[in-house]
């Protein structure tokens, strides 16, 4: 999920508070629905911006994501599972840290 805290800090601004929201929103549905519930969000949140540049971060993102995703594009990937838990924790430096 670090490539959606990059994009979200691009489409939204390091340090607001729709950033956290936004991560924790697209973390929650690609854990609890799936990698569509995931794209589905972005695509959502690309139609919502003007900036080209915020467009671009979002549209890089959805395309990662569509390219990552297990083959029937629902089933939940274990390790975009276990990255979304370890960053909701505030861990990102490996499954075995206390």
């Amino acid at each position: 999920m670090e490539h959606v805290g990059e994009a979200a800090v691009i489409g939204f601004g390091a340090g607001r508070p729709e950033t956290p929201a936004w991560i924790k929103a697209a973390s929650d549905a690609a854990l609890e629905e799936g990698v569509a519930a995931l794209l589905t969000k972005i695509h959502e949140t690309i139609r919502s911006m003007r900036s080209p540049a915020k467009r671009k971060a979002m549209t890089k993102l959805e395309q990662y994501v569509a390219n990552h995703a297990p083959p029937n594009g629902t089933q939940r990937s274990t390790s975009m599972r276990f990255t979304s838990i370890e960053i909701h924790r505030g861990r990102t430096d490996g499954p075995n840290r206390p």
